[in-house]
């Protein structure tokens, strides 16, 4: 009875502060499950073990905080997610929508991904808005090679890049009249402004992206059409998974540099903070950290694992939120464009006028150019982008008051945004990176196809954990 009211006594003391912090846990080593990152991923797989009554496990998380690449940030006058801040797949059973409505949290439900041009306003590189009807025409244009594309694609085996595809058909495919689609310069901006908001879509470049998933599984989600902007964040989420007693196994600060697995021997953890063994690991880890090997397997992961990790894709996807006085932008448009005579330089800002009331702009930077950004000074990226503002509003424009610039592919427990398909891969490939060796296993939105889906933390993390679960029976 003593030793019960101690160990209640402990477990009081260790959640005082920091409810995810409780680094006195580090005392005890071994345990059954060792869950890797406190992402979605994470978050949901330690939510099934307390849900199962498995309680002999820990969450190693490097960061010093939970959610990986959810994070909001509270400098601004409404909710900022800085990482990820949609629920794409609304029109099915989507757990995270579930969620969502079930806490009350206010979503932004559209279906159109680029906006309808009601809506929003595009504008030449010299600031000029384009013409709608200039616009409508080279939307039509781009509607008739997509669909000569995806026909080709559907016909052919062999996959290709997105890249290449169009390519094989922007000179070669006929209008209603018979004549050639042609492209004029004027013209060629606006076409690759709007095919780059594939890349936005993607994280990764026209040339990488594969045609088959993109041309025939295109909006796929696993849930339907439909997304929801979370305007109340995503925090509220994973707070919702979050109880006391996975609070109090989170450890933070403890960064991964070495897992040691057999077969038959269980799985061994090295840290910065200690060494940790258990029977069952379940890695969590975003694609980026397996690409970049800043963690090493001992033995060296097997060669089907190691193709998995590098055929997929890790997108980059990176933000600048401005936030003013007030608007001097259309506060009616849910955003605005820019076409660059550099590729996808600062090319779509979101109006978060409408859904949060608060003359905020947030930039969304994708692919090539945003590794590029982040080399840059916040300082050089203001100005170049309050550059562009007053090339369309004028002179008067200010600099923002409250500012924030993500960098995503810098960050050393992410080294990027979000996975997609490159050409090549398919369902075995994320098979193969999903699939366990011995008592290693694997989990995430990268693991999951459709990839680069929250919900596809939120499930694989979720069905892990019950596998883990019945093999220790």
């Amino acid at each position: 009875m003593k030793e019960e009211e101690e160990e209640i006594e402990k477990k009081k003391n260790s959640a005082n502060g920091d409810q995810h912090n409780n680094n006195n846990q580090v005392e005890r080593k071994k345990y059954k499950v060792i869950i890797l990152g406190s992402g979605m991923g994470g978050i949901s797989a330690g939510k099934e073990m307390i849900d199962n009554g498995m309680e002999d496990f820990i969450v190693l998380e490097g960061r010093n905080r939970i959610g990986g690449r959810i994070y909001q940030e509270n400098g601004f006058s409404c909710i900022i997610d800085l990482g990820a801040s949609w629920i794409h797949g609304i029109d099915g059973p989507n757990p995270l929508k579930k969620m969502a409505e079930q806490l009350g949290l206010k979503m932004d439900v559209t279906y159109n991904s680029v906006l309808d041009e009601a809506d929003f306003q595009l504008f030449d590189s010299n600031g000029k808005e384009i013409d709608p009807e200039f616009e409508a025409k080279i939307i039509h244009k781009l509607s008739l090679i997509t669909k000569a594309a995806k026909d080709n694609v559907e016909k052919t085996e062999e996959d290709s890049s997105v890249e290449d595809e169009y390519n094989k058909v922007i000179n070669s495919t006929r209008d209603s009249d018979g004549n050639i689609i042609q492209f004029d310069k004027d013209e060629e901006g606006v076409l690759r402004w709007h095919q780059l908001i594939v890349e936005n879509w993607e994280g990764g470049s026209m040339g990488e992206l594969s045609a088959k998933d993109h041309f025939l599984s295109g909006e796929d989600t696993a849930f339907g059409l439909g997304d929801a902007f979370m305007v109340d964040g995503y925090s509220p989420i994973l707070n919702h998974l979050l109880s006391p007693s996975l609070s109090e196994r989170i450890l933070l600060n403890h960064v991964v540099e070495k897992i040691e697995y057999e077969k038959d021997e269980g799985v061994t953890v090295y840290t910065n903070k200690g060494v940790f063994q258990s029977q069952f690991v379940l890695c969590t880890f975003p694609l980026g950290i397996l690409k970049e090997r800043t963690v090493s397997f001992s033995p060296p992961l097997p060669a089907w694992k190691q193709d998995a990790i590098e055929k997929i894709g890790f997108g980059l996807l990176d933000k600048v939120v401005l936030q003013y006085d007030s608007p001097f932008w259309n506060q009616q448009n849910e955003g605005f464009g820019f076409v660059s005579d550099k590729m996808g330089e600062f090319n779509f800002f979101l109006n978060m006028l409408i859904p949060s009331k608060v003359p905020i702009l947030v930039c969304y930077i994708s692919s090539q150019f945003a590794k590029e950004m982040e080399l840059q000074s916040n300082e050089e990226i203001i100005q170049r982008i309050t550059q562009i503002f007053r090339s369309i509003y004028g002179e008067s424009v200010p600099f923002p008051t409250k500012s924030f610039v993500t960098r995503w592919n810098s960050d050393p427990f992410s080294k990027g945004s979000y996975s997609f398909l490159r050409k090549g891969c398919t369902q075995s490939t994320v098979d193969d990176l999903r699939r366990e060796i011995g008592g290693l296993y694997f989990a995430g939105e990268a693991t999951f196809k459709p990839s680069g889906y929250v919900h596809g933390a939120f499930l694989t993390g979720q069905q892990e954990a019950k596998r883990i679960i019945q093999r220790i029976g």
